[in-house]
């Protein structure tokens, strides 16, 4: 909540009330960023340095602030979402023989997620719109058909391609 609050203070209210629909866009963007994981803020900390007109500038630079040092992207403890999902997988994992698909609207968090099967050895693939169309119905294809030992999760966002529908 301290983050939230950084970016949202309330003496640059009045500020963002008055600021152009771009602004408040990103303001929107930076807001569900956070609310999928902290971690995604440091990205979008450096961004708000680039453009020192920002209205969200000062706030993003203070939130970020709050971010522990050490931080890296396959830290799903900063988010209480990740956290939860974090321990679902591993129950699903431990009592089920399912399989999980996640979709997400940004491949930052995707980003996030593919670091966190990484690093609990969870065996997934990942469709975005970087993968090739000629490997994406064989992605579809060798998730379903395969055991969940060989594939676990399957990464999907949300904008992959719109016209394509696995």
């Amino acid at each position: 909540l301290s983050i939230f609050s950084k970016i949202l203070r309330p003496d640059k209210l009045e500020d963002l009330a008055q600021s152009s629909t771009a602004e408040s866009l990103a303001l929107i963007n930076v807001l569900t960023k956070v609310s999928n994981s902290p971690i995604l803020l440091k990205a979008t900390a450096e961004k708000a340095k680039a453009n020192p007109d920002s209205v969200q500038r000062s706030g993003v630079d203070e939130a970020a602030s709050l971010i522990p040092k050490h931080a890296q992207i396959d830290d799903v403890t900063l988010s209480g979402k990740l956290c939860a999902l974090a321990k679902l997988l591993a129950v699903i994992r431990s009592d089920t023989e399912e399989k999980c698909v996640l979709v997400s609207h940004y491949t930052s968090t995707l980003n996030i997620l593919e670091a966190f099967c990484r690093t609990k050895k969870y065996s997934y693939f990942r469709l975005d719109g970087q993968t090739p169309g000629a490997k994406r119905q064989e992605f579809v294809n060798t998730f379903n058909k395969s055991s969940r030992n060989q594939s676990f999760i399957f990464l999907l966002s949300s904008k992959a391609d719109s016209d394509w529908n696995p």
